[in-house]
């Protein structure tokens, strides 16, 4: 019974070194870097673990987990746990990201909109100087051209409102 006790233990870990051989930890980028290893019968793995009791720290350092019937649902469970965090932690990402990039919109808006107000300021300080310089003083442009009526020119229209004004003459 020792014996075949032994060749098992021998068998496990022949398995293991196989499966190390293949690095499957690797095939799969940002994986958790480790190989599980599934011993379908329970007594067979609590059998090669008593034989050897330092046959888990065995597998481990060569990235292999050992897991058994008892173990199985728990390392499942953990597995899709690590997947839903780190699909948790790239969506946090993207949400930095998505926000960063909808600062930086605001930002742009912020500016035009602020540019847009500079240029309607402009805008409406340009309209004033040019009504005053066409309705107010004594050189404005509209008391000049009812200079020109008054010497004789005879226009076909009048000029609203100018001659009420208190500035012609």
């Amino acid at each position: 019974c020792r014996q075949m006790l032994r060749e098992h233990v021998k068998s496990v870990k022949r398995h293991i070194d196989e499966l190390a051989a293949k690095s499957y930890d690797t095939v799969v980028s940002d994986a958790i870097g480790y190989v599980l290893m599934f011993m379908p019968v329970e007594n067979s793995y609590i059998a090669a673990m008593k034989q050897q009791p330092d046959l888990s720290q065995y597998a481990y350092t060569k990235h292999i987990i050992l897991i058994s019937p008892s173990n199985l649902m728990m390392a499942l469970q953990l597995a899709y746990n690590l997947w839903q965090y780190d699909r948790q932690g790239k969506n946090v990402e993207n949400i930095i990201k998505t926000a960063s990039d909808l600062y930086d919109k605001v930002v742009l808006f912020t500016e035009s909109f602020e540019d847009i107000g500079q240029k309607l300021a402009d805008a409406a300080n340009a309209f004033t100087q040019a009504k005053n310089r066409l309705y107010q003083g004594n050189g404005n442009i509209l008391r000049r051209v009812e200079s020109l009526r008054k010497l004789g020119v005879t226009p076909k229209k009048q000029i609203k409102g100018l001659s009420q004004s208190p500035d012609s003459e």
